[in-house]
């Protein structure tokens, strides 16, 4: 299978690593991609590749799903719906828009990590069973801050965005002073 081929795209906050006096760690929303080797992050979709995650010496453990260390705090503009990802050098922190969207990364991501690491099969589904998915309307405000960000720094994947509606129909929620991006 080629290292390359793209596995997954998207949205995605990443948290800042604070580095030095006047590190900053704060939530930042980056294009990602997902290949079958590391997982890179952009400016944009198109834009600069600001870092990448190397994916190649991680295991499933390497994934924690809504880290208690990591709970949301304060008006940052990520979602709760966040995963750390460990890896020898460092450990990221990415926040996904919607529950929904925390899945499939999820599931994709233990794609890739199990094709790495030498285990028995069938222990995805062990180490990753999460409970049936449980909506609240305020994450309708996840793809709310995305669609108002500024339009040169962030792109959101076409592919996406009918979440947002199937949301709002599920919610019953009709606010025409949110953004619809078609």
């Amino acid at each position: 299978m080629d290292e390359t081929k793209i596995v997954r795209t998207g949205v995605l906050y990443k948290k800042g690593k604070k580095v030095g006096v006047f590190g900053r760690d704060n939530w930042k929303p980056r294009y990602c991609v997902l290949t079958w080797s590391k997982l890179q992050y952009f400016t944009c979709e198109g834009g600069t590749l600001k870092g990448e995650v190397d994916l190649t010496r991680c295991s499933q453990d390497a994934i924690a799903v809504m880290p208690n260390d990591c709970q949301k705090t304060g008006r940052s503009a990520s979602s709760i719906w966040r995963v750390a990802i460990t890896t020898p050098q460092r450990r990221f922190l990415i926040a996904a828009p919607t529950e929904f969207d925390m899945r499939d990364w999820i599931r994709d991501l233990v794609k890739v990590t199990t094709r790495h690491e030498q285990s028995p099969a069938g222990t995805e589904a062990q180490v990753f069973r999460l409970e049936q998915p449980h909506l609240r309307p305020l994450l309708l405000e996840s793809y709310d801050v995305l669609a108002k960000t500024n339009r040169r720094n962030i792109s959101l994947v076409p592919g996406q965005l009918h979440l947002r509606r199937e949301l709002r129909m599920a919610h019953h929620q009709d606010d025409k002073s949110t953004h619809d991006i078609i």
